[in-house]
């Protein structure tokens, strides 16, 4: 089978995005972990996979796995290129679209030809909503005699602020915490440096994929919990490896607004 395919890019978070609103497309686990492989494959941080909408007032649903294989539930950067996506590759005229995932449903406006603006809902800081059972001290986690924030915005999410990010090895800081019992279907660890109320920095370390160049879902968190916690002004420009993304939320009760690039790199075909 010849599986045509589109890579694009947001912030350096890398995407493998398949059309399967057209052609009938399904991928066992292996296939995928062997298509998203910088080496044996295509390679990508995800595999985005377009499909018809199962609500009648939706434009689209899209699935999001990691390259390991499993399913994740939202996906920030992923949003913004898979409206690209489907607006360049003529599956819809409209700029501005409604899409679902597993887990969340939001709205994306087209702001440009590289560009794009979610709306990615309210979040969620109950414990049960990433799901944590364990611990819990208002909105933060006790994990390993630490309190870290903790929120779901379609992803779960542990925030462990720092002093300095440039030279931190994030990886068995980030393991140790996914690790915990309390996590039980996983969860996504950013470490935060906040460099005025105005602007952080961030990386993340995520389930299923390691540390990515940019990660949106977490990039809403880290400002969400900043904001909740009044460390935060309510507009945030949040710096990743790859690039940076605008944050908005004005409190409970408001939506995340994000907004940042999704550039299409290129489109090719692979026989699978």
């Amino acid at each position: 089978m010849i599986l045509k395919f589109t890579k694009m890019q947001g912030l350096g978070n890398d995407f493998i995005v398949i059309d399967a609103v057209t052609q009938l497309i399904k991928l066992s686990p292996a296939k995928i972990r062997k298509l998203c492989d910088r080496h044996f494959g295509i390679g990508c941080d995800q595999l985005l996979m377009l499909e018809p909408p199962t609500r009648s007032d939706d434009d689209f649903f899209y699935r999001i796995y990691n390259s390991d294989g499993s399913e994740a539930g939202h996906c920030g950067n992923g949003a913004r290129c898979i409206a690209q996506f489907a607006y360049q590759a003529g599956l819809t005229t409209k700029r501005s679209l409604s899409m679902s995932t597993k887990t969340a449903r939001f709205n994306v406006s087209l702001s440009g030809k590289h560009n794009a603006i979610v709306d990615m809902g309210k979040p969620n800081f109950k414990p049960s909503s990433l799901p944590f059972n364990g611990a819990t001290d208002g909105l933060l986690a006790e994990i390993e005699d630490q309190h870290y924030p903790i929120v779901s915005v379609g992803n779960p999410h542990v925030i462990v602020d720092v002093e300095s990010l440039d030279k931190l090895d994030i990886a068995p800081i980030a393991q140790r915490i996914q690790a915990n019992a309390g996590f039980a279907e996983g969860v996504n660890v950013g470490f935060r440096e906040i460099m005025s109320r105005d602007h952080i920095k961030l990386r993340v370390y995520e389930r299923g994929a390691g540390e990515t160049l940019a990660c949106g879902t977490g990039a809403c968190a880290a400002a969400a919990t900043g904001i909740e916690q009044n460390l935060l002004n309510h507009s945030v420009k949040v710096s990743l490896s790859g690039g940076d993304l605008k944050i908005d939320w004005r409190g409970r009760n408001h939506h995340v607004m994000m907004a940042g690039s999704a550039i299409k790199v290129f489109h090719g075909q692979i026989k699978i």
